[in-house]
């Protein structure tokens, strides 16, 4: 790609005019009114969009899978055009990171999923958080009475992760009103029970769908051997 091909920050930013909001001056998202059936949802970093037009695909993933999405965009903006549409970037907010740093991964959020939005993809934003100090500026950009996605990726057998997650869960869904939420991963049934009026869509992590498939060949290996065995000659006395 030619260096004058290559979208920017200033580009994206200034010359489309996107709509800026907040302390961090992120591009105030579209929402998402209409709820999806989402039948099949993959991790970008193992998606095809070859697998057909009902696929769609998250990034509840490795923050390296999704940094061609900030280093190149307009090239790599095209594969996902041909989806039924993407959950946008989760660049990660670790409660271990600084606050700059949790700032930074948000702001490319919201940019990348504004960027994706003005292509015409059809985008279910992300809501991420870290802690209570977080809530100042996390949910900027994201729309209200929209689908959002969450993620509930290692938190399920962290007590201090999981007490956060309810913290802002609760905090998030009272400024932003959801109509419906996507939840990638782990799904904690009392959800469900907390929130009846908001339309749980459960989606698999990559360690779920890796886990199905080694589960898979473990089952077909089995079966396999049995079979050889069954076929193999008896020895007789």
């Amino acid at each position: 790609m030619k260096k004058e091909d290559q979208i920017t920050l200033d580009h994206l930013l200034i010359q489309q005019g996107a709509p800026l909001v907040g302390s961090l001056h992120v591009p105030q998202l579209s929402p998402t009114q209409t709820i999806p059936n989402i039948k099949k949802c993959l991790p970008i970093n193992i998606i095809d969009p070859k697998d057909g037009l009902k696929l769609w695909g998250h990034c509840f993933v490795k923050d390296v899978h999704q940094n061609k999405f900030w280093n190149d965009p307009l090239a790599n903006v095209a594969p996902l055009q041909k989806l039924e549409g993407m959950i946008s970037t989760d660049y990660s907010l670790y409660r271990d990171y600084s606050t700059n740093r949790q700032k930074w991964n948000c702001y490319r959020n919201r940019i990348i999923a504004y960027f994706w939005q003005q292509k015409g993809i059809n985008v279910i934003p992300t809501a991420s958080w870290s802690t209570q100090d977080s809530f100042e500026w996390c949910w900027e950009g994201l729309p209200q009475n929209s689908v959002l996605a969450i993620t509930t990726n290692g938190i399920s057998t962290d007590k201090e992760g999981l007490r956060h997650f309810i913290l802002g869960l609760d905090e998030m869904i009272q400024r932003q009103n959801p109509i419906a939420l996507v939840v990638c991963g782990h799904f904690f049934p009392w959800m469900e029970d907390k929130y009846p009026d908001i339309q749980m869509i459960k989606i698999p992590s990559y360690g779920q769908l890796w886990n199905e498939k080694k589960k898979m060949r473990e089952q077909t290996h089995y079966r396999s051997t049995a079979i050889v065995l069954a076929k193999a000659p008896r020895l007789t006395r």
